[in-house]
């Protein structure tokens, strides 16, 4: 009878160790993935709060180009503009030009001095005047030749990224500086 003890059950301690290396290196990749993913998902939902903040400041200032019944100033910056909504009063909005600062909208004034904050963190605010939807559009209001206000907003977002946010309005009661009745 043989008494030899046969030692081929279990594991050497080379093939445990190679185990480990291979399972701590799918680890640290995995970890790596995993960290990857939830800056991605930071970013994207800080972004999308801006990005719904500038298209809610799109929105407001389409619904206020739309009721225009007469343009004092228009530049590339600032507009100040008498509006059909009652009580019918001059509203000013303006952005400084400087990064980081906010676009200002003031009722019943020519200047945007202590005005209300339209919105935060704009990189670029600029309105353009054009006579028809075509055709070039100027960085100044034109009497009797603008019909549509171009407007360009872009938002310093998350992580320094820009978004940008564009709208287009259609000046239909203001038709050169006259008042049309509807």
């Amino acid at each position: 009878m043989d008494m030899t003890l046969d030692n081929h059950r279990g594991f050497t301690l080379m093939e445990v160790i190679m185990s480990i290396v291979v399972i701590a290196i799918i680890g640290v990749i995995a970890g790596i993935s995993l960290s990857k993913i939830a800056s991605g998902y930071v970013l994207s939902r800080k972004n999308a709060v801006i990005a719904q903040q500038g298209q809610i400041a799109i929105i407001k200032l389409k619904k206020e180009f739309n009721a225009i019944q007469s343009i004092s100033t228009g530049t590339a910056l600032t507009i100040t503009f008498k509006s059909t909504r009652p009580p019918s009063q001059d509203i000013s909005i303006c952005w400084s030009g400087v990064e980081n600062d906010p676009i200002l909208m003031k009722m019943n004034a020519v200047s945007c001095t202590g005005g209300d904050k339209l919105v935060d963190n704009v990189k670029l605010f600029a309105l353009n005047y054009c006579d028809t939807y075509n055709s070039t559009c100027l960085s100044g209001y034109s009497p009797g030749t603008t019909s549509i206000i171009d407007i360009t907003l872009k938002l310093i977002g998350y992580d320094n990224t820009s978004i940008t946010r564009a709208g287009r309005a259609k000046l239909d009661r203001c038709i050169s500086g006259k008042t049309v009745l509807q």
